[in-house]
């Protein structure tokens, strides 16, 4: 992610305590246009990738994995780090860890 110009951030947030206590993503109106609701999104998530489900409330969580594996693929503290929501030239989406 670092010193690559092929992509654009979108958002970063923190998860907010109903979100950490749920396991659930909200996706904030900023970004509905890549992550719609009522959707699946395949993301790159670390070296893997991953399909996120986004209900139509605009809560997103992992479709087919785990929360805890989502979370080791990205090396994510949900207390205390930040999620970066991520659009590459090319089209793919990825979420990304941000340590605090």
């Amino acid at each position: 992610m670092q010193g690559d110009s092929n992509y654009e951030i979108l958002l970063k947030k923190k998860m907010h305590s109903a979100e950490i206590y749920q396991n659930w993503i909200y996706v904030p109106a900023k970004i509905r246009k890549e992550f719609p609701l009522g959707r699946t999104i395949v993301v790159k998530a670390g070296k893997g990738k991953i399909s996120m489900k986004v209900n139509s409330y605009g809560y997103m969580s992992p479709e087919t994995a785990l929360w805890d594996d989502f979370v080791k693929l990205i090396n994510f503290d949900k207390e205390h780090d930040k999620l970066v929501f991520i659009k590459h030239k090319d089209g793919t989406l990825e979420i990304a860890g941000e340590k605090e």
